[in-house]
């Protein structure tokens, strides 16, 4: 899956919405795997990637920031 993540981002860039959304799924996969450090570690860079691109308030922020936060309620 990182590697997944990698050539989506060369190929379109950090910010595109394919890489974005595959980013978020390699979140949830290391996070169903039990590595909730490396989970996170994937999860906050993106988050903060999201509000600069589309803000805060965005919908797919607010998805991440669910995650995140559930992320620090479960472990």
């Amino acid at each position: 899956m990182e590697r997944l993540v990698v050539e989506a981002t060369e190929l379109t860039s950090d910010g595109s919405e394919p890489a974005l959304r595959l980013r978020i799924q390699y979140g949830e996969l290391l996070s169903g795997a039990g590595n909730f450090t490396g989970a996170r570690d994937v999860l906050q860079p993106l988050y903060d990637d999201v509000c600069l691109i589309k803000g805060p308030d965005d919908e797919l922020a607010g998805e991440i920031a669910e995650i995140l936060r559930g992320l620090e309620r479960d472990h």
